[in-house]
């Protein structure tokens, strides 16, 4: 391909050599997510009731599923997909922990492997069965098994079920009108994977983001999440 044909092609940018040091994130609604998760009390039902118990001097039962729901709101699909995401230092600073490796979570997973499986019941009810069923194997993580473990994939599915209902709740609770269908595919676009930036100052971390629009919406949305912690 000649020079000119390629330069016409071509975009008017270049990949700058220089890494950006700054706490930045390309997923900076995805805390709101998992703020919902911890506000209404879910968070705590799950530390409660699971009795698989993680590493010694690890993440805690709730802080594995959270980042599950991170995972899978960013639009992850497989545990491989941890270690990218983990590499944002932007959301491991809002969401108060580091990410796990792809193996830690699966080892945690097959911890579930075993007769008297210490799953959560509660909550699991989602929706029309048709619907569901599609947005659990095609926007969600359903179908991407982790494991050749039946109780590994079984918690594996159940915690899709459980980000399922935060996402409904997220939608019907704290996001506007036109966002009452909205499927996963279309949250991440408007709100999940917004670009942002965590700032330090005077004792407070910041979320700084991109346009007043966004964070007029962002403010509304928390605003509407932490109520519901007190609902």
């Amino acid at each position: 391909m000649s020079k000119r044909k390629l330069e016409m092609k071509r975009l008017p940018f270049e990949i700058d050599s220089e890494v950006d040091s700054s706490l930045l994130t390309a997923h900076a609604g995805v805390p709101l997510l998992v703020e919902l998760f911890r506000s209404s009390g879910t968070a705590a039902v799950v530390e409660e009731r699971v009795g698989i118990k993680p590493r010694e001097r690890g993440l805690k039962t709730s802080e594995l599923a959270e980042s599950l729901i991170a995972l899978w709101a960013a639009g992850g699909e497989r545990c491989e997909d941890l270690n990218r995401l983990r590499e944002d230092r932007g959301l491991a600073e809002l969401l108060g922990h580091a990410l796990p490796a792809a193996n830690t979570m699966r080892d945690y997973l097959e911890g579930f492997h075993r007769e008297d499986l210490p799953l959560w019941r509660a909550g699991e009810k989602a929706g029309t069965v048709e619907h569901t069923h599609h947005v659990l194997k095609n926007e969600l993580a359903a179908k991407a098994l982790p494991s050749g473990k039946f109780g590994a994939n079984a918690a594996w599915f159940r915690l899709n079920v459980l980000t399922y209902n935060l996402l409904s709740r997220l939608k019907r609770a704290a996001l506007l009108g036109e966002f009452w269908s909205a499927r996963p595919k279309r949250l991440r676009v408007l709100l999940f994977n917004t670009v942002g930036k965590v700032v330090h100052h005077a004792r407070r971390m910041l979320l700084r983001l991109g346009a007043k629009v966004q964070r007029k919406f962002f403010e509304q949305v928390r605003e509407k999440i932490l109520t519901l912690g007190y609902a």
